[in-house]
């Protein structure tokens, strides 16, 4: 097992689980909301999606690109059967690097990070989508649940 997993396996499934908190915390029809200018929640869960399947390439390939269309499904359930394959293909993407790969450039477009700094900053576009979704979840009435409230308040 390389160094990032045996040390950040944890903390990536406990930033994860922020993003099944908003799915707990939503009804089917909830996705359809929408704020004024904004995506409906379900365009900004799908499009979550999407960044998770690009990072999990980038881990495999050395070379981040953000080329797939989000993904169609369209009810909870089938948000949540859709993350827990892009979760488990992100883990076996991470695991199946050397220590050495850490250091590997992935080049994000013109300019490069280290994979192991790519990882850090997919955490970080995770805390991300979950401050957005508290967004919505306030504007819907919805109550924060616990690991939601708080990371993000």
């Amino acid at each position: 097992m390389n160094r990032l997993m045996q040390n950040q396996l944890e903390i990536l499934k406990q930033t994860l689980n922020l993003r099944d908190e908003v799915l707990q915390s939503l009804a089917d029809a909830d996705l359809a909301y929408r704020l004024p200018g904004n995506p409906s929640l379900g365009e900004l869960v799908r499009e979550f999606g999407s960044v998770e399947a690009a990072y999990t390439r980038s881990f495999r390939e050395f070379s981040l690109r953000f080329t797939e269309a989000p993904a169609e499904p369209g009810t909870l359930e089938g948000l949540r059967e859709w993350f827990a394959g892009l979760d488990r293909e992100l883990v076996e993407a991470l695991s199946a690097l050397q220590d050495a790969d850490l250091e590997r450039p992935v080049d994000r477009g013109g300019w490069s990070l280290p994979a192991e700094v790519n990882f850090h900053v997919f955490r970080e576009a995770v805390l991300i989508f979950a401050a957005k979704a508290v967004v919505y979840l306030r504007a819907l009435g919805k109550p924060l649940p616990g690991q939601l409230e708080a990371w993000i308040g």
